[in-house]
């Protein structure tokens, strides 16, 4: 896993290099882009994993549509 980090990080520097200048936007971006993936992933499925149990309290587990009487 160590290894495809680096390659994705040593790509996307050398899509910036190949791109020529980058704004000042950009470059701030970076930081981002080379964030922990996993930290990422494990944010979003929490989040979905509460939507979901959010709308199945509200639908009462898909029986009761709020929407059709």
């Amino acid at each position: 896993m160590v290894g495809a980090k680096n390659f994705d990080r040593a790509f996307l520097m050398q899509s910036v290099e190949l791109a020529g200048e980058c704004s000042a936007p950009t470059n701030q971006l970076i930081p981002i882009l080379l964030m922990d993936n996993e930290l990422l992933l494990f944010l979003t499925s929490v989040g979905l994993l509460i939507l979901y149990l959010i709308l199945s309290a509200i639908t009462e587990m898909g029986t009761k549509l709020p929407w059709k009487k």
